[in-house]
């Protein structure tokens, strides 16, 4: 049967992250007799731009009555905004697709399908791993590096979950990173007031004191005291070990 399709690319960016999701304007570029890779039929213009199209097939899907096919393959290169996007395809072909922009193309953005932020869970997870056996946890890039915007929420998201920094693939998006992810003078004050209050505790033989109103103990110390090695290791210019 013949069915209006469309291309959706699929490409893992990270191996513990979800993949970039793509879907090209292209029309009629294939039929589907099926539900498997076996099942479509490359149009011949396809098939003279791209041979080995075939090849890259990993899964066939009907959304909504359209048909995709999703492609195994690496995106190398997000252009124009993010419609442009670049695949080296399994088989050693390369694929230009430009993608629906209701669509997030952009590596570490926001899916407008999803009721909130996709990558909470796993994120979730990933914090939870590291802090079970001593790994500081980063997040990962923010392909767009003309939307400072986009990027400061995302870190601040992942701020939010315990991570302690975020990569920055484009000099613009250093400074951004070390706003969110260092230390404000106020809050590495409050720490080392907290070690003071809870030094001075112990010396009394107690296990908790209170702080401006607030009960501090153990947990309030071990807190305070990432905070004020951070922003040692900053102002020394020797960083962390990761």
């Amino acid at each position: 049967m013949n069915t209006r399709a469309k291309i959706l690319a699929a490409a893992f960016a990270l191996a513990a992250a979800a993949g970039v999701n793509a879907q090209s304007s292209v029309d009629k570029s294939f039929t589907a007799a099926g539900t498997t890779c076996a099942d479509i039929t490359w149009s011949p213009e396809m098939l003279a731009k791209h041979p080995k199209i075939g090849s890259a097939c990993q899964e066939v899907m009907q959304r909504n009555g359209v048909t995709y096919v999703k492609f195994d393959g690496t995106v190398k290169k997000v252009a124009k905004g993010g419609s442009e996007v670049t695949m080296d395809m399994k088989g050693g072909d390369k694929l230009v697709l430009n993608p629906d922009p209701n669509r997030t193309v952009n590596i570490g953005g926001l899916n407008p399908d999803y009721p909130g932020d996709q990558w909470h869970a796993a994120l979730s997870r990933m914090v939870v791993a590291c802090r079970a056996y001593g790994l500081r946890a980063i997040d990962g890039p923010f392909g767009d590096f003309n939307d400072p915007d986009g990027y400061l929420l995302a870190a601040r998201r992942a701020a939010a979950l315990g991570l302690e920094g975020k990569w920055a693939i484009h000099p613009k998006q250093i400074p951004l990173a070390n706003d969110v992810f260092s230390p404000r003078p106020e809050e590495v004050a409050r720490a080392e007031r907290i070690l003071v209050a809870l030094d001075a505790a112990a010396s009394d033989g107690k296990g908790a004191a209170q702080l401006d109103g607030r009960l501090i103990d153990a947990a309030s110390a071990r807190m305070a005291q990432n905070v004020v090695q951070m922003a040692a290791a900053i102002k020394s210019g020797l960083g962390l070990k990761t």
